[in-house]
């Protein structure tokens, strides 16, 4: 491949050396020197291309390996994500399923009912989170799909106090909501 770039370079280089030298003949020392000389600045040529196109090669190497560890990356990242999505929406039904038994209880006395009742608004409110955790990877790829739907925003603000209101109270922290929507049903996606 050197030897062919040389063969094609070589008229180029001939045609720009002439123009550079007077026009007068020149003698055949003089000849040979310079065809020499464009050999020599051919050959060059030819080996710094050849440097350049390996450097060129292990960019391209280098690129592809970066690719290829991040797709395997994400990968391992969606399939981990399934596996602890499965592993943690088996045992939240089963809470879920508890509590819905407990609330057909007709021996519970209405401050425990509403505990109950507590359980089963943050039991659904987590199972919702655990269902959307393989919707991250759609996030990440710009593929998700909302879902706007009707729904009441006081109602929903109401459900997301409730779920934090014993936690802000273990931490000493009051809990305010001031909804002024009107109306009170909107569309959006409720996840």
């Amino acid at each position: 491949r050197d030897l062919a770039f040389l063969v094609v370079a070589l008229p180029t280089l001939l045609t720009i050396t002439s123009l550079l030298l007077p026009p007068q003949p020149l003698e055949l020392e003089t000849r040979v020197g310079i065809l020499a000389a464009c050999i020599g600045l051919g050959a060059s040529l030819a080996f710094g291309f050849q440097v350049y196109r390996g450097l060129l090669w292990q960019a391209e190497q280098a690129v592809r390996n970066a690719y290829l560890q991040a797709k395997a990356s994400s990968a391992a990242k969606s399939s981990f994500l399934a596996t602890m999505s499965h592993e943690l929406r088996t045992p939240m039904t089963g809470v879920l399923g508890t509590a819905d038994l407990l609330a057909a209880s007709p021996s519970l006395g209405p401050e425990e009912r509403r505990h109950v009742e507590t359980i089963q608004e943050s039991g659904r409110a987590l199972l919702r989170v655990i269902n959307d955790i393989p919707d991250l990877s759609k996030v990440e790829a710009g593929a998700l799909l909302l879902e706007p739907e009707p729904a009441d925003v006081n109602l929903e603000v109401t459900g997301a106090i409730t779920l934090m209101a014993p936690i802000a109270k273990a931490k000493g922290l009051t809990l305010r909501m001031d909804v002024d929507c009107d109306p009170r049903v909107q569309v959006f996606d409720r996840t």
